[in-house]
């Protein structure tokens, strides 16, 4: 069956490299190297103005309308972030997946330019991705420190291009010997730079020329170039765009391609040139250097003249050495550039993103559904006790048979707190069973499976919930990866009582404290920003801390909070780890009563202003999905009273404003359907 991709940038007939994966993209769909992807273009209205005023609205008309599996949304800076990030936010609305691919060559220092809210924004649309997408591991270093968003969900996938061709008679019988520009004449591409070195290089070699292909923005380097080769009788040539055949033609008949770059993401250009067998002479600037190095040209620091001119020269006055690079770029690119490969990687996270069903606004999240990439199990791998606290259900032997099928030494942990005992038939054989004294409740039933525990690694699950094949993997590779981080957390695939289904958390913990993360101003539901208790996975250590047995509500929040302020470093993957079965909602409002209001607030670290404030404001909110308008009232005063008053009543209003329309729908559905 043909799944569609809708991807979301500048259109394919435009120039660009964003422009250029497009339409490659597309081409390669055609001859299948997508597999049953088929790739449909959608003009985000970039060079439009910031939001692109033509095409920008019928982009979003068309994400909420469309039919397609998975969106596909090209990332730079400025005004394209802008859009995708409102185009993301559409994505949510309509529950359709969503992957993110960044391109933008100064990415790193747009995210640091941006206002605290603006990078919230724009980390909610990574952080709600079900894939993202960058082009080496330097992007992939800028995306987690910059918008906090956990290293093992963002996949690199270099720029593919189809095969230029290997043209060795033209290249042999092309006279002058040809240096080749092709991009922008800007200074970010380094045409400045690239000017000066040609000082010292042409002069004294007459059978040589450059070609500058492309156009121009910035007019006093066009005017630079025009001196320039007057000086050295014209063999300094500005082209301007060249079609599709020409600049294929002028990478078969140049012998160097030369791109002294100040800023670049992965720059199409080198990779066509490395198609065609020619020699690259670049700088070390963004992820260039996963395709360049010294054995298929030169990389050079940016910003040195002198360096190109030598670099130049070398390759110049040697044809053996331009040969030899020359093969050997070829055979980089025929290895792990090409269109086919790229497609095929690109293919690989729209499955990924399209493996959860689309699960609407409120649950839009990463639809990753395996290990992470570091996964694996070794002989080093420790032995991990599993406590499951239970009451007797029927599900217990559900959870253990998950449990067992993770491919990891397990110690398997039941704890009964059923007070009446369990049947000898209801005990899974080869488990470790230990009862409390009967109704002690859930936090007393783990701290007694964290004593019984003897595993380096322990880790909870409820009797009702299941993991999904990989959730210990993906937990013991990140201990592997990073011995600072002594608690694990991933996502879950909540299914509630009336049937839906939502993948939790939307929004991750990324660089925050576990107390700002849960308390944080938020207008959102508290199902944004969740730690499940059944994903939880830590090291011995941790366990000297005990849950509080006495609170009565949010034992394993406060848990996760006291260990934070003992050292403890916890780490929320973006991996659906846990099919998790949620408890009714008069169970979640509950959870949120007043009652446990003071102690909350009382946090360390914790604001108890903007705490208190979203507190309060989560509990008018679950009041109004419950049709309780006089209890929204009452927590209104309490806002008024206890949480700084008027600053915090636009959280209080949008969630309970957001509350009231969903439960007016769920009432206006429940009439139809009676």
């Amino acid at each position: 069956m043909t799944r569609r991709v809708l991807v979301a940038g500048p259109p394919p007939h435009l120039s660009g490299g964003i422009a250029t994966v497009t339409r490659v993209l597309m081409e390669a769909a055609e001859s299948g190297a997508c597999g049953d992807w088929e790739v449909l273009a959608l003009d985000s209205g970039g060079g439009q103005g910031a939001f692109g005023y033509k095409a920008f609205p019928a982009a979003i008309l068309t994400v909420l309308r469309t039919d397609a599996d998975v969106l596909h949304l090209h990332m730079a800076t400025v005004g394209s972030a802008l859009r995708k990030v409102i185009l993301s936010e559409a994505a949510r609305w309509r529950g359709l997946p969503y992957v993110i691919h960044l391109h933008g060559a100064t990415f790193d220092a747009f995210a640091d330019s941006l206002t605290p809210i603006r990078r919230s924004r724009l980390a909610r649309a990574y952080r709600g991705a079900g894939g993202i997408v960058v082009l080496g591991e330097y992007w992939r270093d800028v995306v987690s420190q910059k918008l906090g968003v956990p290293a093992e969900s963002v996949t690199v996938v270099a720029n593919g291009v189809p095969d230029v061709g290997l043209d060795a008679g033209a290249r042999e019988a092309a006279k002058p010997l040809t240096i080749l520009f092709v991009g922008e004449l800007t200074r970010r591409k380094g045409v400045d730079v690239l000017l000066e070195a040609l000082t010292s290089v042409l002069p004294d070699r007459p059978d040589w020329r450059v070609l500058l292909c492309g156009p121009t923005p910035e007019a006093d380097l066009l005017g630079d170039v025009a001196r320039l080769g007057e000086e050295l009788g014209g063999r300094v040539q500005a082209t301007g765009n060249l079609a599709p055949v020409d600049r294929d033609n002028a990478y078969h008949t140049s012998h160097i391609v030369c791109l002294p770059s100040r800023a670049e993401g992965l720059p199409m250009v080198l990779l066509e040139a490395m198609s065609a067998g020619l020699p690259c002479v670049t700088t070390s600037v963004g992820s260039i250097a996963d395709a360049v190095d010294d054995s298929v040209g030169a990389l050079l620091p940016p910003g040195e003249p002198a360096a190109l001119a030598r670099a130049l020269a070398e390759l110049m006055d040697d044809p053996a050495l331009r040969s030899r690079k020359g093969q050997a770029a070829r055979a980089r690119w025929q290895d792990g550039f090409s269109h086919d490969v790229m497609a095929r990687r690109l293919s690989e996270v729209w499955e990924q993103a399209a493996a959860v069903p689309a699960l609407g606004p409120e649950g839009a999240g990463l639809r990753d559904t395996g290990p992470g990439p570091g996964a694996r199990h070794t002989a080093a791998t420790p032995v991990v006790s599993v406590v499951i606290p239970t009451v007797g259900r029927d599900t217990l032997t559900r959870a253990v048979a998950s449990v067992r099928a993770q491919g990891v030494p397990v110690e398997v942990i039941i704890v009964d707190d059923s007070g009446t005992g369990l049947a000898a038939e209801a005990i899974p054989e080869g488990v470790r069973h230990v009862q409390t004294t009967g109704h002690e409740g859930a936090a007393a039933a783990r701290n007694l499976g964290m004593q019984t525990a003897t595993g380096e690694v322990i880790a909870f699950l409820d009797d009702d919930d299941t993991w999904r094949p990989g959730h210990l993997l993906d937990a013991l590779a990140v201990f592997e990866r990073r011995p600072d981080v002594s608690i694990y957390a991933s996502r879950g695939l909540v299914t509630y009582p009336d049937g839906r289904e939502r993948v939790e958390p939307v929004e991750l913990l990324g660089g925050r404290s576990v107390a700002e993360y849960f308390y944080g101003p938020s207008v959102w539901s508290s199902r944004c920003r969740r730690i499940m208790t059944p994903t939880l996975v830590f090291r011995r250590k941790v366990a000297a801390v005990p849950m509080d047995t006495t609170l009565g509500s949010r034992e394993d929040t406060w848990w996760l909070l006291s260990a934070e302020r003992r050292g403890a470093v916890l780490h929320q993957s973006a991996h659906v780890g846990v099919d998790v079965t949620a408890s009714p909602a008069r169970d979640r409002i509950r959870a949120q009563s007043p009652e446990i209001l003071d102690w909350e607030a009382r946090v360390d670290g914790l604001d108890p202003q903007w705490g208190t404030g979203y507190l309060v404001g989560s509990v008018a909110r679950s009041h109004a999905q419950a049709g309780r308008p006089v209890q929204v009232i009452r927590t209104a005063l309490r806002v008024l009273r206890r949480a700084g008053g008027a600053r915090w009543m636009p959280v209080l209003v949008a969630q309970t404003g957001a509350a009231s329309v969903v439960a007016l729908a769920r009432l206006t559905r429940r009439r139809r359907e009676e």
